[in-house]
Formats: C-alpha cells, structure tokens, sequence
C-alpha cells in the first residue's frame, strides 16, 4: 500500500511530466568541461525522454560521446512563485541515439508533430540535419518543497522514496 505522501509525490512527478515541454540539459564534453542547454522533449508511456537536436551542436557531441546526461524539468506554475523552491524534477539518464526512420524514430517524432505543431515545422523539415536522441532516466530527484524531497528510481521511476540525507 501507497502512503499518501508518496501518492502526492507520483501525482507531482506525473503532473511535471505532463505540464513541462522544455528540458535543461546537463552535459560533459570529451575535457570534462560543463555544458547546459534547454530544448523542447517529449516523453513517451515508457518515461523515456526524446530531444531532438542539431547534429553539428557542442550538446550533440557531448551526448555521443559520454553516453548519460542530466535533465531538470521545472514544474511551470510553481516556478512563477518561489524562485528558490520551485518544484522540479532532477534525472540521471543514459543516452541513446535513435535510427532515422525506425519505428521510435517515427512515434517519437509524431508526438513532437503533435505537441510543438508549427512551431517544430521549419526543424522536421530537415531531419537530417538533426538527432533524435532518447534520454532514459535512471535515477533522479523529486523536489515539491524544502522539506518533501524524493529519491527516484526505476526505468519508469516507478520507485519513489523519502530522501533521507
């Protein structure tokens, strides 16, 4: 049985998921150095997360050739509040390059066709000029206040438990 503070914490954890379209991006390029960006994501029933990114891009580079990254999604309306504890989530995640025209290729590019419409229209116009790259999280952080944080794990995040420091 599910208490009601980890019911809260999943109905939080789905309600960012639902809500964010943007993702900032934590990479390393090959001299260790740190690198962010922020890009459009859709995510999938599996809580796999798909960017899709210029090839020629430091961000591109950094994701091939290190293979994990960390992603921070912000929850939008609490963010227009307390800009010290807005509520976020905080991912660990492997990389994988998707194959054009495969079938993830072509489900994860129709939820981008669906949810950025014409404003993705100009980008999938020249999908070879792009990567589609699958981002799957393997552990992560849940934060709803400074005293209600969560650890998440799971290829689903799935598990949630109380962060203990």
């Amino acid at each position: 049985m599910m208490t009601a503070s980890i019911e809260h914490a999943e109905q939080a954890l789905n309600k960012i998921l639902s809500t964010s379209c943007h993702l900032s991006l934590a990479t390393v390029d090959a001299s260790g150095n740190p690198h962010a960006s922020h890009t459009p994501f859709v995510v999938d029933k599996k809580k796999h997360f798909y960017v899709f990114i210029s090839e020629v891009s430091a961000t591109s580079a950094n994701l091939l050739n290190n293979k994990e990254a960390s992603i921070i999604l912000l929850d939008r309306e609490s963010a227009d509040g307390d800009p010290f504890t807005p509520k976020r989530l905080r991912l660990q995640c492997n990389v994988v390059p998707v194959l054009k025209e495969s079938d993830v290729w072509t489900d994860a590019m129709g939820k981008f066709e669906k949810e950025f419409a014409e404003k993705a229209k100009s980008v999938m116009e020249a999908p070879e000029q792009f990567l589609l790259i699958q981002l799957t999280p393997f552990r992560g952080r849940l934060v709803l206040s400074k005293d209600e944080i969560y650890d998440v794990d799971g290829n689903r995040l799935e598990e949630i438990k109380p962060f203990t420091p």
